[in-house]
């Protein structure tokens, strides 16, 4: 991970993939997260910028918005709250930890297969 460290940025485009930001202020810039690479911001202030989410970052994105407007309104809740306030104990969210990578699964608890009918579709089919 490219580490920054005191730096200022303004009226450009800044990768977030693979970076971290200390102490760093960002003025009127894009900044882009593709997601597909660790990001930190620690200590760094942010004005008039626009957040870029592309490729997977987006369709994650795009994902909890059909959630919300497709009758799962309460996942897409759930995952941002767990996002602001996490409770492990509580939070659909869990952190699974590998060997140099980490992913964030959404775990809507048990699924009977019986349930499921052709392309996972529930009801015989």
């Amino acid at each position: 991970m490219n580490i920054t460290t005191q730096d200022s940025f303004r009226d450009e485009e800044v990768i977030l993939d693979y970076h971290k930001y200390v102490n760093c202020t960002f003025e009127d810039c894009v900044i882009v997260y593709y997601g597909s690479g660790p990001t930190a911001a620690d200590n760094c202030q942010f004005e008039e910028c626009q957040f870029d989410f592309r490729d997977p970052a987006s369709s994650v994105f795009n994902t909890l918005r059909s959630f919300f407007h497709g009758g799962l309104e309460e996942v897409a809740v759930d995952v941002l709250a767990t996002i602001v306030a996490p409770d492990e104990e509580t939070s659909p969210l869990r952190v699974l930890e590998g060997d140099q990578e980490s992913r964030l699964v959404l775990d809507l608890g048990r699924v009977d297969p019986d349930d499921l009918g052709v392309n996972g579709r529930g009801g015989s089919q």
